[in-house]
């Protein structure tokens, strides 16, 4: 039995831990790399000029984000979401900017609509508008947090079926009906699907999220395997800032970097910078350091 002096365990190990530091390294910066040294692809050419992008919960900041991009590119747009006020806004911030494109909107329960007919008669509207110039790409970005404050066994039931809802049905449903015209067109096709980093790293308050994150995490990796021919993204995005998270991240920084990666990556951290410090980021949006990321604590007592 040899022993731990000799030099062929101690290069076993050393060669152990240099992998393990290495992997986590090429990690954490293969994302600057490729995203400051390599080009983006020129998506107008790669998934055809003025052709369509659907992108459900369009009125969310990342989903404004992704419209304002796409439609910046010359693509045209066809947006969903619950408010057709709020969808309505966006459309006349899109108009303002001048891009010469076409732009829909569709109201749509994305909380209560539990039955797969509505998704096909949902999607049937969205092939009546994209028939003539196709529909490209897919937005995957219809998302909600658990119920704020209260423990799931606290929580409204109708919330959390809500909550349960939007999260998984969306993403299933409008792949399903959407993407087998999407594979069936000369050019590429793409489908970008809005999962997050909390599919990995799971946060108190948000069994919910968490867990229907990394259904869409699971779901959009096997979909990119067993559909090669489309360029299937999958975001495991930060938070981006919002009230509930006043540390998150920038959505626009997201967007940016996803357009970065589309085409090239199969999975995608979003920006560069939140790949290389997201331990950092979350370290920072940890509701056990900063307060106001978490319950009142009203509400703790009351748990």
């Amino acid at each position: 039995m040899p022993k731990w002096g000799r030099k062929r365990p101690r290069r076993l190990i050393f060669a152990v831990g240099l992998y393990t530091v290495g992997a986590g390294l090429y990690d954490i910066f293969y994302p600057a790399v490729t995203q400051n040294f390599r080009d983006a692809y020129n998506l107008r050419e790669r998934y055809g000029a003025e052709s369509w992008v659907v992108v459900s919960g369009a009125t969310n900041e990342l989903g404004q984000q992704f419209a304002h991009e796409f439609t910046k590119q010359g693509f045209n747009l066809v947006l969903i979401d619950e408010n057709q006020e709020n969808l309505e806004k966006l459309k006349g911030q899109l108009a303002e900017n001048n891009h010469i494109v076409q732009l829909q909107t569709m109201q749509f329960d994305l909380k209560k609509s539990q039955n797969w007919k509505d998704y096909d008669e949902l999607c049937n509207k969205i092939k009546e508008i994209t028939k003539e110039k196709e529909l490209s790409v897919l937005v995957n970005n219809a998302e909600e947090f658990d119920p704020f404050g209260p423990k799931i066994h606290k929580a409204d039931d109708q919330l959390l079926l809500g909550t349960l809802t939007i999260n998984t049905f969306p993403v299933v449903f409008l792949t399903r009906f959407l993407g087998t015209d999407m594979k069936s067109r000369q050019k590429k096709s793409a489908i970008i699907n809005l999962t997050s980093y909390y599919s990995e790293y799971n946060v108190q308050n948000s069994p919910i999220y968490s867990s229907t994150k990394a259904y869409q995490d699971v779901f959009s990796q096997i979909l990119g395997y067993e559909n090669q021919d489309l360029d299937v993204l999958t975001v495991k995005n930060m938070p981006y800032k919002t009230e509930r998270h006043p540390n998150g991240v920038d959505p626009k920084q997201i967007v940016e970097g996803v357009m970065k990666d589309l085409g090239h990556e199969r999975i995608s951290y979003g920006h560069w910078t939140h790949a290389a410090f997201r331990y950092w980021i979350l370290l920072r949006q940890c509701q056990f350091w900063f307060s106001s990321c978490g319950p009142s604590k009203a509400s703790q007592t009351k748990q």
